[in-house]
């Protein structure tokens, strides 16, 4: 079974050619994505001129605007089409439905100078009614000083369906689905080793679990921003000075900060970051990373996201059972009550270093179609269960210890094994293999470092967690 045979519509062909190519263009990545499959053939061949003149049909620059309305205005049923982005406002006191183009500020003046149908809306519901507008080809017409959008095709040829998704899952072994997964990040699996792929894997752990926080510190050069910020819009990637008000609330504005709307916040360069109040983030920070309750003020919410940490150390200290990976960072992670709240500590040193070969060339899973199943896996609760259903945990075991590697095992259940829905879906060798081994191993990485900075941490053993035997 091929990828293109499980998903014919979710696919697309990857290569460095239509990467540089696509990159002369000045729109989302998503979007850029969608025009490299819409022009290329079964071959996987681009066709480039073709792609050209769509370009120069359908992106209206925002100068031409004006002189476009103006020929609509003056031609009989004139006509505007083009490839831009729509975003719908209900207008309940004229009953009205109401759209905004915003590369091109319009309307300028009253909503309801620009009106679309029910009918346009409820045929493209999933697409016209995220609040945060979408992309797609528009059809616009000028009748008696309103503008009217006849016409809307989304760009997307495929809808986020889970069950379709876990079905296709079914088609492939465990090996043949990590190598799917790798070819639909970008990453070329026939380049990687087994350890490299899986490796790699955990970096995406956050964006199919709530508040799942990790650690990576690790060589430079190994695509660590890459993943973290390239793959999902659901990724929130920063470095620097990092503040109260626009990570988590801003007191003045009223307003919720990025860990309220991201999936995963990852914190680069982290060797390198500061706190514009580190007592303030600190407050605001444990809590958060427990529970994900932020309190501020007389403010108190709750958010789902989790934090990464990302950065570089010196090469002489990249082994984290045997140095403090942690001495070259912000204080406030070289603290063990803060660095204790981490499920999983990423040994990326075994990834290496990013090699030509390792970019995807040929037919693999659209980056863009898994990172929205990634979005919809974090919301599946029930995978928790199946874990709780598979394993043995000895009476006495540490409690934090134990409800990381619980998480990170779940975290790994919902990439390899999304199709699941009970303990009798999977095979016992592979999710020990596979979910179990890795998370115990990720804790006890993180352990190893707390032990290095907290004599307190010696005492402290990890649970011991075995799949449970056959009845």
């Amino acid at each position: 079974m091929t990828v293109r045979e499980a998903f014919p519509n979710e696919t697309i062909f990857k290569s460095a050619s239509t990467n540089n190519l696509m990159n002369f263009l000045d729109l989302p990545n998503d979007v850029k994505v969608h025009l490299a499959q819409k022009f290329t053939d079964r071959n996987g061949k681009l066709n480039a001129y073709e792609l050209s003149q769509y370009v120069k049909q359908m992106r209206l620059k925002p100068d031409e605007w004006n002189i476009k309305l103006l020929e609509a205005r003056h031609t009989k049923k004139g006509v505007i089409k083009l490839l831009t982005k729509v975003k719908i406002q209900f207008d309940y006191v004229d009953d009205l439905i109401c759209f905004q183009l915003p590369e091109y500020g319009f309307p300028t003046k009253k909503a309801q100078e620009a009106q679309v149908d029910w009918s346009l809306i409820s045929d493209n519901k999933e697409h016209l009614l995220n609040p945060d507008g979408a992309w797609g080809e528009v059809t616009l017409c000028y009748d008696c000083g309103m503008i009217q959008m006849t016409n809307f095709e989304p760009l997307c040829p495929y809808t986020y369906n889970v069950d379709k998704y876990r079905e296709g899952r079914k088609k492939f072994t465990t090996e043949e689905w990590i190598d799917v997964l790798i070819d639909g990040l970008n990453f070329n699996s026939a380049a990687m080793t087994e350890e490299q792929k899986l490796t790699t894997l955990q970096r995406f752990l956050g964006l199919v679990e709530k508040r799942f926080n990790t650690v990576e510190i690790s060589i430079k050069g190994s695509g660590k921003s890459y993943c973290y910020s390239q793959i999902s819009p659901y990724s929130w990637l920063t470095s620097g000075t990092v503040s109260r008000a626009t990570a988590f609330y801003n007191n003045t504005t009223k307003k919720v900060g990025y860990f309220g709307s991201a999936d995963n916040v990852v914190w680069d360069e982290v060797q390198t970051l500061k706190f514009q109040n580190s007592d303030e983030m600190n407050g605001v920070l444990k809590p958060y990373l427990e529970s994900g309750e932020i309190r501020i003020g007389s403010y108190c919410g709750v958010a789902d996201a989790g934090l990464t940490l990302v950065g570089n150390a010196p090469n002489s200290i990249l082994d984290p059972t045997k140095y403090n990976m942690f001495k070259t960072l912000n204080k406030t992670f070289q603290e063990s009550a803060m660095l204790d709240r981490f499920h999983l500590l990423i040994d990326g040193v075994k990834i290496g270093r990013f090699t030509e070969d390792r970019k995807m060339e040929g037919w693999a899973l659209s980056s863009e179609y898994l990172a929205e199943i990634f979005h919809c896996l974090r919301s599946e609760f029930y995978y928790q269960q199946i874990v709780e259903d598979l394993i043995d945990v000895e009476a006495g075991g540490d409690t934090r210890n134990l409800n990381a590697i619980k998480k990170t095992a779940t975290a790994l259940l919902k990439l390899l094994f999304p199709h699941a829905t009970c303990a009798a879906d999977i095979d016992k060798e592979e999710f020990e293999y596979y979910c179990l081994k890795p998370a115990i191993h990720g804790r006890q990485l993180v352990l190893n470092q707390l032990r290095f900075l907290d004599k307190e941490y010696d005492n402290v053993k990890m649970p011991v967690v075995k799949v449970k035997e056959e009845a």
